[in-house]
């Protein structure tokens, strides 16, 4: 289990997370666990989360 946890909270970020995880994912370190926290979004938020949690390179809870 990683030291560090990420947290990164959502509400309707569907246009703005892809890129933030996939920043995150070009980390040198990638000794972490990520969870994102989606808010109900009613866009594809949690999708997209949820996809990238399928592929991350590093523990992920979406």
């Amino acid at each position: 289990m990683s030291a560090l946890w990420v947290v990164v909270p959502a509400h309707q970020e569907a246009t703005r997370i892809g890129a933030a995880l996939e920043a995150l994912a070009a980390q040198r370190d990638r000794d972490f666990t990520l969870v994102v926290v989606d808010n109900a979004s009613t866009d594809a938020t949690a999708a997209i989360a949820r996809d990238f949690a399928d592929r991350a390179p590093f523990p992920c809870m979406c």
